[in-house]
């Protein structure tokens, strides 16, 4: 069955387009979009509908529209069963519109939150609306992602201040939170508190200016964590001083120890704040085996810390062996709510557990530097697992290469998003084992090229192959979800799964994916050949496969090389299709012939012999002209 096009996505990677017919003359009509947007604000009403509202200005309905649609409306919360407890004020007048492609309106709608006695907060939310015909005027696209993660920290925040205590925190909870006050007379702040067997806990403090993103690694926000972290026990005295850039979780990468962080570099020490190993290695692996604990990398040499304590001088040991003895490189999956070991936040709206993942996880690019997960210790409140992942099912295939110096393995990874409601997409993550250089990479990849990143769930194909094309330059074969539609084909005539190929290099000791808006990305680095429209192809909603491309979309695959140069098409059906790819597709470039590579002037040639070699074959089909 062909999934829906429209979604609410609770997350911020999210952007949902649905499938719109596109007429030959486009002309914007500013009147008219903004008596649309006035007459949409106009209809959210606690007494209207939803089913009428979606009917009416959105191009198809979904079930997660209707709660964006009757969260807007004032209905009930994500959390409240009864009624909404602060009101939604959307501004149409203050919107930020902007035509990003012809027939094309980008709206942004500011949002504020608001409740007597409780401060205002504001959100926004951003529309894609298909303005080609100023009569039939329709809402194509819709990125909630902010909207929902800013209502439900908004919706907790009332409950913060409206519910009893013991209605919302656990008894531990509370008295941490008066322990964490009083431990902020000698630390800047206490971020995170973490219980042990319900019992013992223990205070993350800090001094300096805390920003869990910049703690996080994310490189947007790296130069913004100049705070230091430390340890204090359940005795109130200080077990590690803050000279860290990250305390990972007690038992978090080892048992009875901890990880600290410096600098890039990675140490342990133990719950009295004795140290192990020194935070001046690359790496920490834990291994089972029947002489150590973990395997220390610094440099290109490896180190092991033995069972009672000691650290070994170096030995001769090559990385694809020590991953084989690492646990939790198989199918695992990571909550956060071990009921013997929960990190809170120190925090009356952040509602989710905490946790610090193990440094060589991170690495490995399975799970993010620092995690949320639902928390069984609060109640009556939402949780935002946005940022939450885990890994399941892997690794899913094992692939060397032919040249024998590379090894690989390529792993699932399930996202969870609002609520614990449901997951929302999975990704997949290779990592590369070079045999040469003794190192160990990991890049991840997109498998869900679908309109609204779900996909369907009855896939057919499983390919994954790995090819290096020199020491840094790989190429992946990958099955992925998609929806290609051809100028004028129906609903039920699209593919839907194709082999995607994927270009990663090394740089700087990071496998890094080379950014491609195509589709068929080999039209851009490989001179094509038959075997790159060799594979596993499924096509409409009956699933039927076939093991090479279908002669009738060689002319997608050649206008996609122009399209990514925003060419504009003298066939506005081919205009339409790539409107509905998105991928910010302009088309305003009459020609785009001096921003052509040589690859891509190869396999324009190579595949306008392709299809005129078909069309010889079959003289009756000229509606799908390329270019």
């Amino acid at each position: 069955m062909k999934p829906k096009f429209i979604s609410i996505a609770l997350a911020s990677v999210l952007s949902i387009l649905l499938i719109v017919s596109c007429k030959h003359t486009i002309k914007t009509d500013d009147a008219a979009l903004k008596a649309f947007l006035n007459n949409f604000s106009s209809a959210l009403k606690p007494d209207t509908n939803p089913h009428e509202i979606t009917k009416k200005y959105f191009k198809e309905e979904d079930f997660k529209i209707l709660d964006l649609v009757n969260l807007l409306r004032g209905g009930n919360g994500i959390g409240v069963r009864r009624g909404p407890i602060f009101k939604v004020n959307i501004d149409v007048d203050e919107a930020n519109i902007s035509y990003p492609a012809p027939g094309t309106a980008q709206v942004i709608i500011p949002v504020s939150f608001t409740r007597d006695s409780i401060e205002t907060r504001r959100s926004a939310f951003t529309l894609k609306i298909n303005v080609i015909d100023s009569k039939k005027i329709k809402i194509i696209q819709v990125d909630g992602a902010e909207f929902f993660k800013d209502y439900i920290a908004y919706e907790n925040l009332v409950k913060s201040k409206t519910l009893a205590d013991k209605d919302i925190y656990a008894p531990i909870t509370l008295a941490s939170f008066k322990i964490a006050e009083q431990l902020k007379s000698r630390y800047d702040s206490v971020v995170w508190f973490e219980h042990i067997n319900n019992k013992s806990t223990y205070y993350f403090v800090v001094k300096g200016k805390w920003d869990a993103y910049g703690a996080s690694g994310d490189p947007r926000f790296a130069d913004k964590n100049e705070a230091k972290m430390g340890l204090v026990g359940p005795n109130l005295k200080e077990i590690i001083s803050p000279e860290y850039d990250l305390i990972h979780n007690i038992d978090g990468t080892l048992k009875g120890l901890i990880e600290l962080d410096k600098a890039n570099k990675h140490g342990l020490c133990d719950t009295t704040g004795k140290m192990i190993v020194p935070v001046e290695y690359d790496q920490i692996f834990p291994v089972d085996n029947a002489d150590a604990l973990a395997i220390l990398r610094k440099g290109n040499d490896f180190y092991q810390l033995k069972k009672d304590l000691t650290i070994s001088g170096k030995v001769d040991l090559k990385i694809a062996d020590v991953l084989t003895q690492v646990p939790h490189i198989g199918p695992a999956v990571i909550t956060g709510s071990d009921p013997d070991n929960i990190t809170e936040y120190n925090s009356r709206e952040k509602q989710g557990t905490v946790v610090i993942t193990p440094s060589y996880l991170v690495d490995l690019g399975l799970f993010e530097k620092i995690a949320s997960y639902k928390n069984p210790l609060r109640k009556n409140v939402e949780f935002d697992e946005s940022n939450s992942k885990a890994i399941v099912n892997i690794p899913v295939k094992d692939h060397p290469d032919s040249t024998g110096f590379f090894e690989t393995a390529l792993y699932s990874i399930r996202n969870y998003f609002i609520g614990g409601r449901s997951e929302f997409y999975d990704n997949k993550v290779v990592r590369v084992i070079d045999k040469k250089n003794n190192r160990v990479y990991s890049s991840e990849l997109n498998d869900d090229f679908t309109e609204e990143g779900e996909g369907p769930e009855d896939t057919k194909c499983s390919e994954y192959t790995f090819k290096a094309i020199n020491d840094s330059l790989f190429e992946v074969k990958l099955s992925s979800q998609v929806e290609i539609s051809l100028p004028g084909s129906n609903d039920g005539n699209y593919l839907s799964e194709i082999p995607v190929y994927h270009y990663l290099q090394i740089k700087q000791n990071e496998l890094k994916e080379i950014p491609c808006s195509r589709l068929f990305s080999f039209t851009k680095f490989i001179k094509m050949d038959d075997s790159y429209l060799t594979g596993c192809y499924t096509y409409n909603e009956n699933h039927e496969q076939s093991v090479k491309l279908k002669s009738q979309y060689l002319n997608y695959v050649k206008n996609e090389i122009y399209a990514s140069y925003g060419y504009k098409f003298k066939d506005s059906l081919w205009t339409a299709v790539f409107i509905d790819r998105g991928h910010d597709y302009t088309g305003k470039n009459v020609s785009v012939d001096d921003s052509l590579t040589v690859i891509d002037k190869y396999n324009i040639n190579w595949l306008s012999q392709k299809i005129k070699a078909t069309q010889n074959k079959t003289p009756a089909n000229k509606s799908l002209a390329a270019k």
